[in-house]
């Protein structure tokens, strides 16, 4: 489950939202299915990284620099006491919950192969 507490604020006489705080599954917790392609959602140290399948949606809302990153890498990083606008905000919204599915189709794909990947066997030269 993805946790994250926002609160409402003005600026530049603008509806934003500032990420307080937020609870993630680390990288390291997750598939290497759900790791290698977007959408994904996940945490390193205090980033919160987002990876999109379609990047469009988030091009105007980044800095330069994150845009060179998005290029690189499909993803970019959210920080605590980030203030992000209201629609940038619904599009990491959006992301998040179609990478809470894919994780969950990706998970439930693990379980049927482990239920099939049991038992002993033994091998004989």
């Amino acid at each position: 489950m993805i946790e994250i507490q926002t609160e409402k604020v003005m600026e530049k006489g603008k509806k934003c939202i500032k990420i307080v705080d937020f609870k993630v599954l680390k990288k390291e917790e997750l598939p290497e299915q759900y790791l290698n392609s977007g959408p994904a959602v996940y945490q390193i140290d205090d980033y919160l990284i987002i990876l999109a399948k379609d990047t469009d949606s988030f091009l105007p809302y980044l800095s330069f620099a994150e845009l060179l990153v998005l290029s690189l890498t499909k993803g970019f990083a959210i920080h605590r006491g980030q203030i992000v606008s209201l629609d940038f905000w619904y599009a990491i919204c959006k992301t998040i919950a179609d990478a809470g599915k894919r994780l969950k189709e990706i998970n439930e794909r693990i379980k049927k192969e482990e239920a099939v990947w049991k038992g002993d066997k033994l091998y004989k030269w």
